[in-house]
């Protein structure tokens, strides 16, 4: 856990409107044989890719590396055999961190196209298109590690404080979200295009 001095909490609509706007990105590179969906959190991207550019082959590499917020080494649990060498295909994850994964991955198919929705200074290098950067010392905490606190698989579950400062933000953002409904959705659905041909960003969180 150490070495994380920054939190990014992430909603659904704020993942879906990035991942939408990764498929832009991509929409100029295909068309793909297919994808490959990292699990698991890359399954959630590879969805949202896959509808945006109407690939109907998904195919998955399982991997593991991390035990709560500490790294270990990269386990490959179920390799992407139809991908085979990658050729054709597009490999989608939500995240490249210290590059680990990244690295694994391009060993089993040097061929993909590979694909994130954030990047991390360490694994950039290693991917050939993200959306949005951040921090090396910043932790994102995806929709679904959160339950207005960061959380557990139901199974690995112990009764524990949340974290006051997301409590916070989570409570402001969906006040703001009821509050603004109506111009909340317009302004997304404007900005998908914006934010796909823009330079990529990068979040340096104080």
């Amino acid at each position: 856990m150490s070495g994380y001095g920054k939190s990014f909490p992430v909603g659904w609509e704020e993942l879906h409107r990035t991942s939408k706007a990764l498929a832009w990105r991509l929409s100029e590179l295909g068309p793909f044989d297919g994808i490959v969906a990292v699990t698991r959190g890359g399954l959630v991207p590879a969805a949202i890719v896959a509808r945006e550019l109407e690939i109907r082959v998904i195919e998955t590499a399982c991997l593991a590396s991390y035990r709560d917020k500490d790294k270990g080494t990269v386990e490959v649990l179920k390799p992407a055999t139809m991908a085979k060498d990658g050729k054709g295909w597009l490999i989608i994850d939500d995240l490249v961190d210290t590059g680990d994964t990244a690295r694994e991955l391009r060993r089993m198919m040097p061929e993909a196209h590979f694909a994130t929705v954030y990047a991390k200074p360490a694994g950039r290098p290693l991917v050939d298109t993200f959306v949005t950067e951040v921090s090396q010392d910043t932790w994102i905490y995806f929709p679904w590690d959160l339950d207005l606190q960061p959380s557990q698989p139901i199974a690995n579950q112990n009764p524990r404080s949340g974290n006051p400062a997301i409590l916070r933000l989570l409570r402001g953002r969906s006040a703001n979200l009821l509050a603004q409904r109506g111009g909340i959705q317009t302004r997304e659905k404007s900005c998908v295009t914006d934010e796909a041909r823009r330079p990529s960003q990068e979040i340096n969180l104080s």
